[in-house]
């Protein structure tokens, strides 16, 4: 009699494994297409979100590397430009009666305008 009750238990559960996977196979299709949607509009809504600290902070950050640019190819300009005497004045003799405030013109070249 034992034998025979695992004959029967086993094929109920086969039937019931095969039945299950027949009628939950299409829904369990549904439901992950669904959630791919749901997902996909997750993240569209995210990007079109306006822009935060992070975004301020990043076009800071592109301006201050732009000025540091404009800065550098000054003084890339200024080192490369040939000199009439050969040589830079001391900034002693140079700083008399000019506005201490203000960068001096050498070689016929401007200090870039800070910005910001």
């Amino acid at each position: 009699m034992n034998g025979e009750w695992a004959g029967v238990v086993i094929s109920v559960t086969f039937f019931l494994t095969t039945g299950a996977v027949i009628l939950l196979r299409p829904i369990a299709r549904r439901v992950g297409e669904f959630l791919e949607v749901v997902i996909q509009e997750k993240r569209a809504t995210q990007r079109l979100e306006p822009p935060g600290p992070m975004q301020e902070t990043l076009e800071d950050v592109v301006q201050r590397v732009t000025l540091l640019e404009r800065r550098l190819e000054f003084a890339e300009n200024l080192i490369a430009a040939p000199r009439a005497g050969g040589s830079i004045p001391a900034p002693a003799e140079s700083g008399r009666g000019a506005d201490p405030g203000r960068a001096r013109v050498v070689g016929g070249m401007q200090p870039p305008e800070p910005t910001g």
